[in-house]
């Protein structure tokens, strides 16, 4: 199916943008999101080309007239002057058609279940491997370091994050597709649950009294919602 096989390159893409972004969190430089939103917008011109060919359906989501809004309103602050900081409403107005655009190519991909699948492992693996590369950094010890490669003046790194909070929050993202995948009881529920629970313990180990309350909640809901809905029981669980 040639639409089937644009979505899939369209959501190889997207999960080379996510990991760029997750892999340089820690840079404070203006060039990874630039980089980023430079292959957002390269694959949103080409997914719009081959919708205008005809070649490709376009998949419309209420959330979307939303996030062109956004930017749409900060360009019209830009042309009519009414801006207190002028790089900073660029910059904004970059980033927030980034994520529209990364939105669309979302709804465009994921609509066929294997795609969606395959990313949810993605998003799983990808969670796990930096909450483990967090622990270790931890349980190592020394200087603080992002990799043990690049310093970072005294502030202990979680991961590839510099702040506790913004690195619990990118796990509690992850972890309820990781808890749905356990509560399904699939062929690979066991890894599902090891996966959890390292990351998990990754926002206990960051020590972040929000990360910690809003991941207890998520994982509470989680086992709430398996026991209402799907009929399983608590023993079970």
């Amino acid at each position: 199916d040639p639409v089937y096989r644009i979505a899939h390159r369209a959501g190889t893409l997207i999960a080379i943008t996510i990991t760029l972004l997750v892999l340089t969190a820690f840079l404070y430089d203006l060039w990874p999101p630039a980089m980023a939103c430079v292959l957002l917008f390269a694959a949103a011109l080409w997914l719009l080309a081959l919708w205008a060919w005809e070649r490709l359906p376009f998949t419309f989501g209420y959330t979307l007239p939303l996030l062109i809004f956004l930017p749409f309103w900060g360009a019209l602050q830009l042309i009519s002057d009414q801006t207190l900081y002028r790089f900073g409403t660029v910059w904004s107005v970059i980033l927030l058609s980034g994520a529209a655009a990364a939105f669309w190519i979302s709804s465009e991909t994921f609509q066929f279940p294997p795609l969606l699948h395959r990313f949810r492992n993605f998003a799983v693996t990808l969670g796990v491997l930096i909450s483990l590369l967090a622990i270790v950094q931890l349980l190592t010890g020394g200087e603080p370091k992002v990799y043990w490669i690049f310093n970072t003046h005294g502030i202990e790194p979680m991961g590839t994050f510099l702040n506790r909070d913004r690195f619990s929050a990118f796990i509690e993202l992850i972890l309820p597709l990781a808890l749905v995948e356990v509560l399904k009881r699939g062929d690979r529920w066991a890894l599902y649950a090891v996966g959890a629970g390292a990351m998990y313990a990754s926002i206990i180990a960051g020590g972040s009294r929000a990360g910690f309350i809003a991941a207890t909640l998520e994982v509470v809901i989680a086992l709430a919602a398996a026991i209402g809905r799907r009929g399983v029981s608590a023993s079970t669980i």
